[in-house]
């Protein structure tokens, strides 16, 4: 973790343990909305594009498996 400011954001940074220095970061943002919460991430950062295309089909899951989890099947 590089940054916390509770209870709102976070922010990590991310490396795929080639042992290259750190490319990216993911953003971890928490925004009330109405009678519930938004979590918003963002990962940024240089990757190449296998890296990158890895990275868009897996976050998805990652979020769906946390909504599921949270009792969200949205």
């Amino acid at each position: 973790m590089i940054e916390l400011e509770p209870p709102t954001r976070m922010v990590w940074s991310w490396s795929d343990g080639a042992g290259e220095e750190m490319t990216s970061r993911v953003i971890f943002e928490l925004q009330e909305e109405g009678t519930g919460t938004r979590l918003t991430v963002r990962h940024i950062g240089d990757t190449d594009d296998a890296m990158a295309k890895m990275i868009r089909e897996r976050w998805p899951i990652k979020l769906q498996a946390l909504a599921s989890t949270l009792g969200d099947e949205r």
